[in-house]
């Protein structure tokens, strides 16, 4: 059995128990999301990066590699990354009072940062840190898919060591 399932031609999608031939968002069951990807959108960054999938837009930052980090100084033989996500308060409707992170925040940083990890070659840097800061600003659907494709690209950006791009499905 193929995991995940394949879509099938004229299949029909199951939204609130009515069969349809769209999605929610309005796309066809074998359409693919709008992509747009633009680097260097931050001139302070070492490398920066914008992508939209669909109405979800993403803006990362790469700071380093820098001696140390934003938590102190690193130790040992290999280099840091550290991952810092923010939902901007207008990026989805209705209020978000938080100053801080919120548990989803944490979430989505621990899940990019688990992304991103496999791909970057720490070693390459010893005793310094690459942060990366990714904020959300719109959220339509697709948000972590297009924060990997963001932080990816800033990275490359950023000339940062890596395997290869951290691939991300929509």
């Amino acid at each position: 059995q193929d995991f995940p399932p394949r879509p099938v031609r004229g299949a029909r999608c199951v939204t609130s128990g009515v069969m349809s031939s769209s999605r929610e968002g309005g796309r066809g069951l074998e359409q693919m999301r709008h992509v747009f990807v633009k680097t260097g959108v931050i001139s302070q960054a070492s490398g920066s990066a914008y992508v939209e999938f669909d109405a979800t837009k993403v803006m990362c930052g790469v700071y380093g590699p820098r001696q140390g980090g934003k938590t102190g100084t690193a130790t040992n033989d290999r280099g840091r990354l550290d991952v810092d996500v923010k939902l901007a308060t207008f990026a989805t409707p209705g209020a978000r009072g938080k100053v801080g992170q919120g548990d989803a925040e944490l979430e989505f940083a621990s899940l990019l940062h688990r992304a991103l990890e496999s791909a970057v070659l720490l070693d390459t840097f010893p005793k310094t840190s690459v942060d990366v800061y990714v904020t959300v600003l719109e959220a339509a659907g697709a948000e972590l898919p297009a924060a990997v494709a963001c932080a990816a690209a800033a990275l490359a950006h950023a000339g940062v060591a890596m395997r290869d791009l951290v691939p991300s499905l929509l």
